[in-house]
């Protein structure tokens, strides 16, 4: 066994306190980058957050915004078909005045009146441009109705 010099013991202590030291601060400084990157991770998340929030934000208001424009369409659909139907009513209407014209005699003569259609008209209804529910009834809406033969059409505007 060596028997060590106090000099020697004394400079191994001397490099192993300098040694400590050097250890010391590196273990105090370690704890305060870690404190730092998760002040760096935590930003991070809370503008991931932010985001977030954001979109949900927006998603709602196109939630909202389809909402919309699907009761806006259901009601022009449901207008069109009123109007299909007042159309073909009034056409119904015109024809049937038309008949009772011509039993009218002109000027006190036995003759009757010469305003005649030469046929009812016969209207046709185009294909269909939107289907869907209203009043949680399915129904179809149509685009407009048409003279079946044009020359024989009464008009109904």
């Amino acid at each position: 066994m060596r028997i060590f010099s106090r000099t020697e013991t004394e400079e191994d202590a001397r490099r192993n306190s300098e040694e400590g030291a050097i250890t010391n601060q590196e273990v105090i400084r370690k704890p305060d980058e870690i404190n730092g990157r998760i002040q760096k991770v935590s930003g991070v998340m809370a503008e991931i957050v932010t985001a977030s929030e954001s979109q949900d934000g927006g998603a709602q208001k196109i939630a909202s915004s389809v909402e919309q424009v699907t009761q806006v369409t259901q009601q022009v659909a449901a207008n069109a078909e009123e109007s299909a139907s007042a159309a073909q009513e009034l056409s119904a209407q015109a024809t049937e005045m038309l008949r009772m014209v011509e039993t009218f005699t002109l000027n006190g003569s036995k003759e009757k009146s010469r305003m005649r259609p030469s046929q009812p008209a016969v209207y046709k209804t185009m294909p269909a441009v939107a289907r869907g529910k209203v009043n949680g009834k399915l129904s179809v809406k149509v685009d407009r109705m048409m003279p079946l033969e044009a020359e024989k059409a009464i008009p109904f505007f």
